[in-house]
């Protein structure tokens, strides 16, 4: 009785590992999806405000339209500038 005990932990045991790492990998996929798509949209942010200065549209301007704070699209049109020297 006690080896039937025992192995029907063992594999209660090994079925609950398998799950949890199963589990795991999913919600690691999920993050990493959701991580790739706001790096993908904050990318196309720096591009189009980039595109814009370029345009000649104002810093305040660009902020509104892409949605983010001046410093920060300063920062992306320094870099972008630097960049393409």
């Amino acid at each position: 009785m006690c080896r039937e005990m025992d192995q029907i932990y063992k594999e209660g045991r090994e079925e609950g590992r398998k799950e949890g790492r199963e589990e795991g990998r999913k919600e690691g996929r999920e993050e990493g999806i959701e991580i790739g798509e706001k790096r993908g949209r904050m990318e196309s942010k720096r591009e189009n405000a980039i595109a814009m200065a370029e345009l000649g549209l104002s810093i305040e301007q660009i902020a509104k339209v892409v949605k983010e704070n001046v410093d920060l699209v300063q920062k992306w049109i320094a870099e972008g500038m630097a960049l393409a020297e």
